[in-house]
């Protein structure tokens, strides 16, 4: 691995391997090989051991991620999964974040159109502000998607989570449950 010289497929080495090879204990080796398999440059077979991954295709469009401020955890989820989708068919992704700030978050919104990118995932700071800003990109001919956030109020792509729908289903598993343990008494 020092020279570089694996093809894609190739066996790596597995992770005992690399650690009793470089005198590094099994976590650091982990986290090492962790670290190159989200970079796409690892992957992990089970039993197997550690392979070299195909080169990614090179990037020929780029989408904007949105966030309202990275802080909040979900905005990192959204942005490593489509990091993740993006990175095997040759797109890049961008995230902007804007710390909280509703101006900033306007401001990459309006300019998606000028900076080249390809389409936006927006899951900002939602304001009647924003949702009108959004309105106007995407009558622009702009493709974009809004996450989390479903303004009724206009006619954009969503991808909005049904926590209702989850808690209600949650609720009624657990009524059953506590139904069935009232019967066995």
């Amino acid at each position: 691995m020092e020279q570089g010289d694996y093809a894609p497929g190739t066996l790596a080495a597995s992770e005992h391997e690399l650690a009793r090879k470089h005198g590094l204990s099994r976590v650091t080796v982990r986290r090492a090989t962790d670290l190159l398999i989200e970079e796409g440059l690892l992957e992990r077979r089970p039993g197997k051991g550690l392979y070299v991954r195909a080169a990614e295709p090179e990037a020929t469009q780029v989408v904007k991620v949105i966030v309202g401020n990275l802080a909040w955890e979900p905005s990192i989820r959204v942005a490593r999964g489509a990091q993740q989708v993006a990175r095997k068919h040759g797109i890049e992704i961008q995230v902007c974040d804007a710390h909280g700030d509703q101006g900033e978050n306007l401001k990459s919104l309006l300019n998606l159109p000028k900076n080249g990118a390809s389409g936006a995932i927006l899951m900002a700071l939602h304001t009647a502000a924003f949702n009108e800003a959004a309105v106007r990109v995407k009558s622009a001919g702009f493709p974009l998607v809004v996450v989390d956030h479903h303004p009724c109020e206009t006619a954009l792509p969503v991808s909005v989570a049904d926590n209702y729908q989850g808690g209600a289903l949650a609720g009624q598993h657990l009524a059953a449950r506590n139904d069935a343990v009232d019967r066995r008494e």
